[in-house]
């Protein structure tokens, strides 16, 4: 029997696989532990498609601790998102600005619900790391936003806002719906590093510059789904020719796709 304790050596992952290795010597049983939390191993976790750890896999089955909360204050966090909803939709004059409360409102409600758990500690550690993270990243993303919007332009309630980049050199690579136009913007993408959040700016400022819809939506299909960084981590463990297959149909289908999009829609 082989067991693989996965994750990244935080506290509660050196706890688990200590607690495994105690089981297992007084049961006396002939068992294989091990732990897998090298940066390289780590791309491991990616096969047994988990999304929390730690992780224990039994001979390649998977059990998972998932997150302990209160069932009751997930409820109340429902609730109080549904009705911010309610109340947005009827005070808020601009229907524009009505997603943005409830939004604000599920964020807040998680927050509280994990700041204030006593059950599970890293639930707050978790809460305080993503708070640490979003002030990393959101002075850059505000960046981005501006940078595309002033480079590329802008569309703002029907008004065309042209940007420094000539229309002219976004017309002649990604206008129109031809062959070509959707396979360069589907080519770029796969290569090109897009955030997640930073792909709607950009591909409005590349549609008021002349972009055709069906390589915009080329280009939304192959952004997310690709990029240089994420070919040569999964090359690692997927091999080169695994790869070199996994990026041409993205690449393909893509194309095909803003294709049919740009001829019918």
């Amino acid at each position: 029997m082989e067991v693989l304790v996965l994750g990244p050596g935080c506290k509660k992952c050196v706890l688990t696989c200590d607690a495994i290795k105690k089981v297992v010597e007084q049961a006396g049983a002939e068992v294989t532990i091990r732990k897998v939390e090298d940066i390289m191993e780590i791309m491991k976790i990616m096969k047994y498609n988990v999304i929390a750890t730690p992780a224990v896999v039994v001979d390649g089955e998977v059990k998972i601790k998932v997150l302990k909360i209160k069932w009751q204050w997930v409820l109340l966090g429902v609730a109080a998102t549904a009705l911010s909803i309610l109340f947005a939709s009827r005070l808020i004059p601009n229907p524009k600005m009505v997603p943005l409360v409830p939004m604000i409102v599920g964020i807040a409600a998680l927050s509280v619900i994990t700041l204030f758990d006593r059950n599970d500690e890293e639930n707050k550690a978790w809460t305080i790391s993503a708070w640490g993270f979003a002030r990393q990243i959101m002075p850059l993303l505000a960046i981005g936003v501006v940078a595309a919007g002033f480079l590329l332009g802008s569309t703002h309630d029907n008004v065309a806002i042209p940007g420094v980049v000539p229309n002219g050199w976004i017309e002649w690579a990604v206008g129109g719906n031809s062959f070509f136009s959707n396979f360069f913007a589907s080519f770029t993408g796969a290569f090109m590093y897009f955030a997640t959040l930073t792909e709607v700016p950009i591909v409005q400022g590349l549609l008021s510059s002349g972009m055709g819809k069906g390589p915009a939506l080329a280009l939304l299909l192959a952004g997310p789904s690709l990029s240089l960084p994420n070919m040569l981590v999964i090359r690692r463990v997927m091999g080169t020719k695994k790869v070199i297959l996994y990026v041409s149909l993205v690449v393909v289908m893509a194309t095909l796709s803003g294709l049919f999009y740009g001829t019918f829609f």
